[in-house]
């Protein structure tokens, strides 16, 4: 096991003895930056910016498949105004969450990332 995977184990059970994540595994954004190759850290260890960008790209790719739909029903009708909102509304929500998230391990008191 490498040093990041150890360093994961142990975020997961920080953030499960805090009471931050209420499930014995790793939330499905985590998992899913995992096995695309990437190895990102938990939200409430990482930057607001790389938080905000992971979950921004996860609600675009869902807005995506909204925008698909739409278009499918509809052929005829320009979505460039729908892409950009939901461009915004993802950058958004990504924002807000990984503030709250953020936030919440500020407050219980999280140890950081390079000392776990």
């Amino acid at each position: 096991m490498d040093e990041y995977e150890t360093k994961l184990n142990r975020a997961a059970a920080e953030l499960h003895r805090t009471g931050l994540w209420k499930a014995d595994r790793l939330p499905i954004e985590l998992r899913l930056f995992k096995f695309l190759g990437t190895k990102p850290k938990p939200l409430p260890y990482g930057t607001f910016l790389a938080g905000t960008l992971r979950l921004a790209l996860l609600s675009f790719v869902a807005f995506g498949f909204l925008i698909l739909g739409l278009k499918a029903l509809n052929p005829d009708a320009n979505f460039g105004n729908l892409i950009v909102i939901a461009t915004l509304g993802s950058l958004t929500w990504g924002s807000f969450l990984t503030g709250a998230v953020i936030h919440q391990g500020k407050k219980v008191g999280l140890s950081n990332w390079e000392d776990l």
